[in-house]
């Protein structure tokens, strides 16, 4: 019988932090601190939260006990039948600290994102704007923590792969479908140029798909009001080719050797600082892609915009 973990406490949490931190080299070492800030910050936000609703923050019961925080989808958590993995104390570490804020943070979504949702008239325009901060913050903690437990999997081989033949166009619909509503939102036009014949590609759909609505959503971030957006499919013969292109801010020369690292953000970019992320889309997306033997790829000018595509093997 498998004894239970103790919980940790947002003190306790920004403790192990601080440890990890120590002991980590300079660059991960300001990765941790970052994450750091934004825990102390997302307390921060809770009281505020606490203070106005009170009792309203305390998370639901199911006979008595708390509801478990959800999981990741696609990753299978290490447990009775997972003895043969061996988690690094690291490892452990971070999946306490994901064990230990997933609930509280999926208590403020529960009862902020109402409140932002744009039918609330009994709020005044300062608190609702607090609110969307406070919304925010807690959206990118809670893909902060999703990324930190796919890196764990995959570190130790446990992350879900389905992979099987699929047709690109329906890619590229599903993916119009969900990105279209957000890039109108920016004024951003959204092109999907769909191959004349049917392309067909091997590769786990739903992660794939998550990779190309990930690519669009950084061209439509990074890319100015007004600008223009176009995803793409194409054969390469053995392989297919999907392909998202803008006319943002673009590539760096120095930017290009650290595209793909975990955490790294080019945050002295205002586009970039405008929008709260992880810094880990790209480095998942390279490795997942790594598993289904496809492989992500650049290219781009300074503020002329970038291209951003991957490659999947064809049946």
């Amino acid at each position: 019988m498998t004894s239970q973990k103790p919980k940790l406490s947002i003190d306790q949490a920004l403790t192990l932090l601080a440890r990890m931190q120590a002991a980590a080299p300079a660059v991960t070492a300001d990765k941790l601190g970052e994450i750091a800030a934004l825990l102390q910050s997302l307390s921060h936000d809770n009281s505020y939260l606490v203070g106005l609703y009170g009792e309203a923050l305390i998370l639901p019961v199911a006979n008595g006990a708390p509801q478990p925080a959800p999981q990741t989808p696609g990753v299978t958590p290490p447990g009775e039948d997972s003895d043969d993995v061996s988690l690094s104390e690291n490892d452990v570490l971070l999946l306490q600290l994901e064990e230990a804020l997933r609930p509280r943070l999926s208590a403020v979504q529960a009862l902020v994102e109402p409140l932002t949702g744009g039918e609330t008239t009994t709020l005044s325009g300062e608190l609702k704007a607090t609110l969307r901060q406070v919304r925010d913050h807690n959206r990118a903690a809670q893909a902060l923590l999703d990324g930190v437990e796919m890196v764990v999997a995959l570190q130790q081989g446990l992350l879900d792969m389905m992979p099987l033949i699929f047709s690109a166009n329906m890619l590229l619909r599903e993916a119009e479908r969900q990105a279209q509503e957000r890039a109108q939102g920016r004024e951003q036009t959204l092109e999907v140029t769909y191959p004349d014949s049917e392309l067909k590609a091997v590769g786990d759909y739903q992660r794939i798909l998550v990779i190309l609505l990930d690519l669009i959503d950084n061209a439509s971030r990074y890319t100015p009001r007004g600008g223009h957006i176009r995803v793409k499919a194409e054969s390469l013969g053995t392989h297919v080719l999907f392909s998202v292109d803008d006319n943002g801010i673009g590539l760096r020369p120095e930017d290009e050797d650290h595209i793909g690292e975990a955490f790294w953000r080019a945050n002295d970019q205002p586009l970039v600082r405008q929008h709260p992320g992880t810094g880990l889309r790209l480095y998942l997306a390279a490795q997942v892609l790594a598993l289904l033997e496809g492989e992500l790829v650049f290219s781009g000018d300074d503020a002329m915009g970038s291209t951003f595509s991957f490659m999947l093997p064809a049946p």
